[in-house]
């Protein structure tokens, strides 16, 4: 088996894992009722089994995308950390008793053609090439000032257009972060443990943090479909981004390939959109109306 299959095998994996992590995280907050606090977390969920079990879930999938990395290049692992969305999608409306809507098997279907296609034009590309020490912080620092001015200037703004924009900057923090976990695993796989002395660890850090507190405002105030989509579709967008402007990674045919891929990435968002917007669903189960359930994932 080649470096490619493997890290799209891990990746695979690492979707399933996720979304088990998303779902039981999904039914514990739903058995809760409650805001969490502090007291909260340290009374009632650290004895909850099935919470456990979704942080452990969570857990091997980030190690499982991590070890992707290794084997393969950011714009083959990261498009497909998507599949968390669609693996979820069955998994969640057998546990919530009711039927998977029309509109969300047309979503997963979209999202499961278009990543197949953005696989196939991204097969034959070279790998990755190292990024430096300074070039590592001028991706992390450069990231960092473009979400810190999107976080002043949502400060101004009505909650409809900031919110979009701190999920843009999110979902950018987020896949930054992915990018420089390429750059990191890369530098432990050449140099072994003093890899770890490599910028690139804290960088991931504060962006990993920044974006965990950008997506939480951009949920304030508006409901959890528009910011979610946005946050899932900018996350694989900003990583491939980075492997492709400074990392030296590319698609199949160079520019061709590289159209192909975005009319597949459009593709992707209207079924990552009609996948994570809320709407109502006509379906009954024992007597309630269902709604769509809204998965959230980061990696």
């Amino acid at each position: 088996m080649t470096d490619l299959w493997i890290a799209v095998l891990l990746s695979i994996v690492a979707g399933v894992c996720y979304a088990g992590g998303a779902v039981g995280q999904r039914r514990v907050a739903e058995r809760l009722g409650t805001p969490l606090t502090p007291r909260i977390v340290l009374t009632v969920l650290i004895r909850d089994r099935l919470w456990w079990s979704a942080l452990l879930m969570n857990s091997a999938g980030a190690i499982l995308h991590v070890v992707a990395l290794a084997y393969g290049t950011l714009v083959v692992v990261q498009p497909l950390g998507l599949l968390s969305l669609v693996f979820a999608l069955p998994w969640s409306a057998r546990l919530a008793a009711r039927q998977v809507s029309p509109r969300e098997w047309r979503g997963a279907a979209l999202t499961v053609f278009a990543l197949t296609v953005l696989l196939v034009v991204a097969m034959d590309t070279d790998g990755t090439t190292a990024l430096d020490h300074r070039g590592t912080i001028t991706v992390a620092v450069a990231t960092l000032t473009v979400v810190y001015s999107a976080a002043l200037l949502g400060r101004v703004l009505t909650a409809a257009v900031r919110a979009p924009l701190l999920a843009v900057a999110a979902g950018t923090s987020y896949g930054v972060s992915s990018a420089l976990t390429k750059a990191l695993v890369d530098s432990v796989t050449a140099d072994g443990l003093t890899g770890l002395l490599h910028p690139a660890l804290p960088g991931i850090a504060v962006l990993a943090l920044t974006g965990v507190l950008l997506s939480q405002a951009a949920y304030r105030g508006v409901t959890v479909g528009a910011p979610l989509s946005i946050m899932t579709v900018t996350n694989p967008i900003a990583a491939v981004t980075v492997g492709l402007t400074v990392m030296g990674e590319s698609y199949m045919a160079g520019v061709w390939g590289i159209g192909v891929a975005l009319v597949a990435a459009l593709v992707a968002i209207r079924g990552i959109t009609l996948l994570t917007v809320t709407v109502p669903d006509t379906t009954r189960v024992g007597g309630t109306d269902a709604t769509t359930v809204a998965i959230r994932r980061t990696a």
